[in-house]
């Protein structure tokens, strides 16, 4: 019977081995843990509209894992080929809003994150007339359009979502306060 006589050479070419093996496990596992990561880290946009006596609010809010980035968003006519970029330009002058955005193209929102598009609220117990007329033409107002938004999660994927108002703000919609 032949022995196999283990020499430094001998040694160095198996530990040369199981590192070449170790390595080829490590770059497998590396692989798969991003292809894990891409499936689970993605944006979920959603257009929330809030609707009360006393506050409305339309907001943009990110419940997925990952970041979402603004790449066009688009306020557009029901009944016309009319498109506006925010709200500032489609609403009457005469509503005074609390708050709108201007420009939220190329914003990111981050994970549970959200941005405000538009809100009007009164902090005030009791409101006069003339201040629930304004909230009644602001929901006249927003009832006729449709919400255009267009994203980008962190690996360049597109997605899109669009939020019809005349479900929230229409007439079928509201319950009497």
């Amino acid at each position: 019977m032949q022995t196999i006589q283990i020499t430094p050479d001998l040694v160095m070419a198996f530990t040369n081995v199981i590192l070449a093996i170790a390595a080829i496990i490590a770059i497998c596992i590396a692989i798969r843990q991003n292809i894990i990561h891409k499936k689970t880290n993605n944006p979920y946009c959603n257009i929330n509209c809030v609707d009360c006596a006393q506050n409305i609010t339309i907001r943009i809010k990110n419940n997925g894992m990952g970041a979402m980035t603004i790449k066009s968003f688009l306020i557009c006519g029901k009944d016309s080929n009319v498109q506006y970029y925010n709200f500032s330009s489609c609403i009457s002058e005469d509503i005074a809003l609390t708050y709108y955005s201007v420009d939220i193209i190329g914003r990111s929102i981050a994970p549970k994150d959200g941005l405000t598009l538009l809100e009007k609220k009164d902090e005030e117990k009791v409101i006069d007339l003339a201040v629930k007329g304004e909230y009644e033409k602001l929901r006249k107002e927003l009832k006729k359009y449709i919400l255009k938004l267009e994203y980008i999660d962190m690996y360049g994927k597109k997605h899109v979502k669009e939020k019809d108002l005349s479900v929230i703000y229409g007439e079928q919609r509201r319950i009497p306060l």
